[in-house]
C-alpha cells in the first residue's frame, strides 16, 4: 500500500490538509500526519483543533512514497522555522519519491529544500522565493518528482 506523510503546523489551512487526507484515504492510500509543533494538537488557520498522528521527530521518510505540505500563511511561516522539517524535506528531495505542496506551501519546499526542487506557485507568492528555482503562474506542474 502507498503511504503519504502530511506535515501540520499551527496556522495550517485546515481545508488544504483535511480534504487531501480524506481523498487520499478514500483512494486506499495510507496517510500519517506529523506535527512540527511541540505537541500533537494543531490549531488550524480558522481555530479548528487537529490531532496529528505523530510528531515529526519520529518520522522515517524512507517509509513514505510521498510527502505532502498543506498551505496556510501562518502554518507556512511556522514551517520555515522548523529545522527538522528542513532536514526531512532535503533528504526526501534526493530520492525518486514524490513531494507535494498546495497554495502557499510550495514556498516551504523552495526555501527549505534550497533549490533541490523546481516549483510553480501563485504569482503573488513569487516575491517569497527570491533566488529559488520557480516558474510563476503555471496552474499545475510535475517536475523532478515534485507536485505543486
Amino acid at each position: 500500500m502507498k503511504k503519504v506523510a502530511v506535515f501540520l503546523a499551527h496556522g495550517t489551512e485546515e481545508g488544504e490538509a483535511i480534504i487531501q487526507i480524506d481523498l487520499l484515504r478514500r483512494a486506499g492510500i495510507e496517510v500519517k500526519t506529523f506535527s512540527i509543533e511541540e505537541g500533537l494538537e494543531i490549531t488550524s488557520a480558522h481555530d479548528i483543533t487537529i490531532l496529528a498522528d505523530d510528531h515529526i521527530d519520529s518520522i522515517k521518510p524512507e517509509e513514505f512514497d510521498m510527502l505532502f505540505v498543506p498551505g496556510g500563511a501562518k502554518g507556512v511561516e511556522r514551517m520555515y522555522e522548523s529545522k527538522k522539517l528542513s532536514e526531512v524535506l532535503i533528504d526526501f528531495a534526493k530520492t525518486d519519491s514524490l513531494m507535494s505542496a498546495v497554495c502557499a506551501a510550495p514556498t516551504v519546499l523552495g526555501k527549505l529544500c534550497m533549490n533541490t526542487v523546481l516549483l510553480t506557485l501563485m504569482a503573488l507568492l513569487c516575491d517569497n522565493l527570491a533566488g529559488i528555482n520557480h516558474i510563476p503562474q503555471i496552474p499545475f506542474l510535475v517536475c523532478f518528482q515534485t507536485l505543486s
